[in-house]
């Protein structure tokens, strides 16, 4: 695939190991290695690009996707886990980003890497906090030094993942929890697609969820919220019902 204009092939290269880097300094700074979430998180980043706004890191993303084993073959020839290493790819990409780009593109591209990237990866794994989510003190401090590194102009604070809102899979079908003010909107799915609306509140770890779907009519549950997990029972015919929901 050619290299897109106006980048050299090695400045695209560049680019592209920066997006790995990324990955590899959040995910592996708390020294446990590379937790399947993580992964997880890194893999849809890469192959959906419509995640982020900046064109060019959505190229840069294709490309990766595209040619991914010879990238990483690549890449697993230079890459060293210390900060020296870390320092001189990002410096590096900064200025790439900073010579090629117009200053407004340049930032939403270092923003993006860093703050959609970055915190993607670091939220997927770990205990929840009311502070930062699942963003430890070592992945909050590779974050930072990764926005300085580049260049960033503003360096933000870490987004606080809500605790509850995403999508909840169950054993015959999930909810999708959208934070709206003081409680959540609620949507059901079944294998048929959407089957059901609701509302959700949220009082410490107990979440009371009142929706209406053709089959059960109206329906009231209240789960227990424990990390990734919710727990509770589903009033059938007067028989209480398991019901266990797991974050996506």
């Amino acid at each position: 695939m050619p290299t897109p204009k106006p980048f050299s092939e090695a400045e695209w290269k560049s680019l592209q190991f920066a997006v790995l880097d990324v990955f590899m300094m959040v995910s592996n700074v708390e020294g446990e290695g590379i937790d399947d979430a993580e992964a997880s998180a890194f893999y849809e980043f890469v192959t959906e690009p419509s995640h982020v706004s900046n064109p060019v890191l959505q190229q840069v993303l294709s490309t990766l996707a595209s040619d991914y084993k010879n990238i990483i073959g690549a890449f697993g020839q230079t890459y060293k886990f210390d900060g020296p290493y870390f320092e001189q790819s990002f410096k590096r990409a900064g200025g790439i980003l900073d010579n090629r780009l117009a200053a407004s593109q340049a930032e939403q591209f270092k923003e993006e890497l860093v703050f959609q990237l970055g915190v993607s990866v670091a939220n997927a794994a770990g205990p929840l906090t009311p502070e930062t989510g699942r963003v430890g003190k070592s992945e909050l401090q590779a974050l930072t030094a990764i926005a300085k590194w580049l260049g960033s102009a503003s360096v933000k604070s870490v987004p606080k993942q809500d605790v509850l809102a995403g999508r909840w899979n169950g054993q015959g079908g999930s909810y999708q929890f959208t934070k709206q003010g003081n409680q959540y909107s609620v949507t059901e799915y079944g294998a048929v697609g959407e089957t059901g609306t609701g509302t959700a509140t949220l009082v410490a770890n107990t979440v009371t969820l009142k929706a209406n779907n053709p089959l059960l009519g109206a329906y009231t549950i209240q789960f227990n919220l424990d990390g990734n997990t919710l727990r509770g029972s589903l009033n059938v015919l007067g028989n209480a019902v398991p019901m266990v929901l797991t974050r996506s």
